[in-house]
Parts: C-alpha cells; structure tokens; sequence
C-alpha cells in the first residue's frame, strides 16, 4: 500500500529541522550568533566609552570565530 504524498512530506518537514537542531557546527554557530547579536543590542543602548569599546572587542572576537568557522554556510538555518 502506498502512502500518500502529503504524509511522506509532513514526516520530512517535521524530522527536517529536528536533525539539523543536533548538528554541532550549526549549534555552535547559533550560539557565536547569539553572542554578537547580545553585543550589537548591548552597544545600541549605550554606555561609556569605555565599555563601549569592550563590547565592541567581544563581538569583533565572536565575529572572527563566526567566520574561522565558516557559519556563513548556515545563515539561513540561523534564527
């Protein structure tokens, strides 16, 4: 007996994400991206200058990861 079409789809889409959620590299890249994007929202509030620069140092650093990595590869699965 042959399963329909829109069921074998279904199974794909829920299985899909769910496997990509335990690859490594996309779970460490989420968590570079996380990281820089926490800096860049921590920067838009504002701060001495002093701190500012920190910020800006931390995510220059999680930015050269992010690409020593090659996550651009991943970039639509990012969130």
């Amino acid at each position: 007996m042959k399963k329909p079409t829109w069921m074998l789809v279904s199974l794909w889409v829920l299985q899909g994400p769910a496997a990509l959620a335990e690859d490594p590299e996309l779970k460490a890249c989420q968590r570079l991206k996380n990281s820089m994007d926490s800096y860049e929202t921590k920067r838009r509030s504002g701060g001495s200058a002093a701190q500012m620069d920190r910020w800006k140092r931390a995510r220059q650093e999680k930015k050269d990861e992010y690409d020593q990595r090659r996550c651009r590869q991943y970039r639509g699965q990012l969130k």
